[in-house]
């Protein structure tokens, strides 16, 4: 896996992640990533996923939705990955109260354009993290959502992170 990070706010990678832990998940056709052990499939998190795991006790959970590029070329529109980072990241913060992105950083993933932000905020009275990555490959756009409450970020948070970080598109 090649990860190189560039632009002003990215901190470099200092040490390849620790995937010991993980389960590699293949979607043919699609794209791999690998996925923290302790996460289990869980299709009713978001039906419309490409994948979506949980561990619901740990209030823990990760999921990799992907949607075809609209052929927008009459209408002389292209959305932009930075544009479509936006809508992802919009679509997350509209739901909680005092949030705050932590840090948005813009790198290559396994050659591939890519933006990733943390984020923390809250929902239902309960303090989150949340780590979500956007990239736009030939076809498809892809956001790799993870989160789960802010007290895990150090630990849970990392993991969600390194598997965004595997991701891997297959087209």
């Amino acid at each position: 896996m090649l990860t190189l990070l560039i632009g002003s706010s990215c901190k470099p990678v200092e040490d390849k992640p620790d995937y010991s832990n993980f389960n590699e998940v293949v979607k043919k056709g699609a794209f791999e990533c690998l996925i923290p052990k302790y996460l289990k499939q869980d299709k009713k998190l978001y039906p419309k996923a490409a994948i979506a795991y949980a561990d619901s006790l740990n209030n823990t959970f990760f999921m990799i939705i992907r949607e075809e590029i609209p052929d927008t070329e009459d209408e002389n529109i292209e959305i932009t990955a930075e544009n479509y980072h936006v809508f992802a990241t919009t679509g997350i913060t509209s739901t909680l109260v005092d949030f705050d992105i932590l840090e948005t950083d813009t790198f290559l993933l396994n050659l591939v354009p890519a933006q990733m932000s943390e984020i923390k905020g809250e929902y239902a009275a309960h303090k989150l993290y949340y780590c979500i990555t956007t990239l736009k490959t030939a076809l498809y756009f892809y956001q790799i959502i993870g989160w789960t409450l802010y007290v895990n970020k150090n630990n849970i948070g990392v993991d969600l992170r390194n598997a965004a970080l595997s991701f891997k598109p297959i087209e």
